[in-house]
């Protein structure tokens, strides 16, 4: 139920049904794909969480001879009460958007995990469940986007206000840093992290073109890195130092991007 913020008009009714519309396309996917060579499952930003939360489904059911997640810009940090800064969010999308439905599915496709405890734990449970797949995930540490989403509600900042920006941003290089911690420790899931991009408030490093994703003076960007992770052999996984000269990185396309946002 959607409230008007004004008052002025009755609230809004709508039914969501991600789930079960995620099931009719993985039935779809069946009749047109048995079995395929190789499955790569992605996305951005909340299609980021979507990759996350759908690629068992996917993966499970399609049954691919090789298979690939990457996920863009939509982290599932661990967070619970006393570690992590995310679990405010979480537990509010698990009030809203009634995750009861995949909770279960995940407990019992993952009966090692507790979700209930740390949604965070569905990186750890693909990795060890699917222990010969390439999985990663990239986003840029000074996403202005995702990480206001995340934070800046739950901790009473106001992003319009440069300090308390900085402070958000920090919660969410925290968040980072614990994530790339746990991802040195699980075999098969890489990531790719750079400094910033200015573009759609550094939100995404997949969209539009790679441009603006070099790691320092490496040469390598967000391109090389999915070439890498697709080839199946291994995927180094990168951190930029901080590197405010990618401020002054620009081209054409980025220059019309923020235009039109």
């Amino acid at each position: 139920v959607y409230e008007d913020p004004t008052g002025e008009n009755d609230p809004l009714t709508y039914h969501h049904v991600g789930a079960t519309n995620i099931e009719k396309v993985i039935d779809y996917l069946k009749g047109e794909f048995n079995s395929p060579k190789k499955l790569m499952v992605t996305g951005s930003s909340a299609g980021g969480v979507g990759t996350l939360t759908n690629y068992h489904f996917f993966r499970s059911e399609l049954d691919p001879d090789k298979s690939f997640l990457l996920n863009d810009s939509g982290p599932i940090f661990s967070a619970t009460e006393t570690v992590g800064n995310q679990y405010m969010l979480q537990q509010k999308i698990k009030l809203e958007w009634n995750l009861d439905y995949i909770l279960g599915k995940f407990l019992a496709a993952f009966p090692d995990f507790d979700f209930d405890g740390d949604f965070g734990v569905i990186n750890d449970a693909l990795s060890y469940y699917y222990p010969n797949d390439q999985l990663a995930t990239t986003m840029f540490k000074r996403d202005a986007n995702y990480s206001m989403y995340s934070y800046a509600r739950f901790y009473d900042l106001d992003e319009t206000i440069p300090e308390e920006k900085e402070m958000v941003l920090d919660l969410w290089a925290e968040d980072i840093d614990r994530m790339v911690v746990k991802y040195d420790n699980l075999h098969n899931f890489a990531y790719f992290i750079p400094y910033f991009r200015d573009m759609n408030e550094s939100h995404c490093t997949t969209i539009v073109e790679f441009t603006g994703t070099e790691i320092l003076d490496s040469g390598i960007d967000a391109g090389d890195f999915i070439e890498d992770l697709l080839d199946g052999g291994g995927t180094t996984s990168y951190y930029e130092p901080d590197n405010p000269s990618d401020a002054d990185v620009s081209n054409f396309w980025m220059a019309l991007v923020n235009l039109l946002l």
